[in-house]
């Protein structure tokens, strides 16, 4: 993700056609904006495919949480998102719902 010049890794905890929530060694202070690139793999997903082209997205911090060993839980909500880049990501979500429902 990028916020400002600077990008930042980060562990995605879980994520809505709305929003996310991920770990990062970075404090980000709420209401800051960022850049998030995200790679979605699901079953009708080329790995290929997803790497060349990651789902790119703009997001706000609503909250950032202290969360121990260094870390904070940080949650963004996706602002001015696309169409189709919301559509991509609400069928992954649907898709990965019934990958786990068939599973149990």
């Amino acid at each position: 993700m990028m916020l400002g010049p600077s990008y930042l890794a980060a562990n995605t905890l879980d994520i809505s056609p709305f929003g996310m929530a991920f770990m990062s060694k970075n404090n980000i202070p709420a209401f800051s904006e960022l850049g998030i690139k995200f790679v979605l793999l699901g079953a009708r997903t080329s790995f290929y495919a997803s790497l060349v082209n990651p789902t790119e997205v703009y997001a706000k911090v609503c909250s950032c949480t202290p969360y121990g060993n260094g870390e904070y839980r940080v949650g963004v909500l996706f602002s001015n998102m696309d169409p189709q880049t919301q559509q991509k990501l609400t069928s992954f979500i649907r898709e990965s719902m019934q990958s786990l429902s068939d599973s149990q």
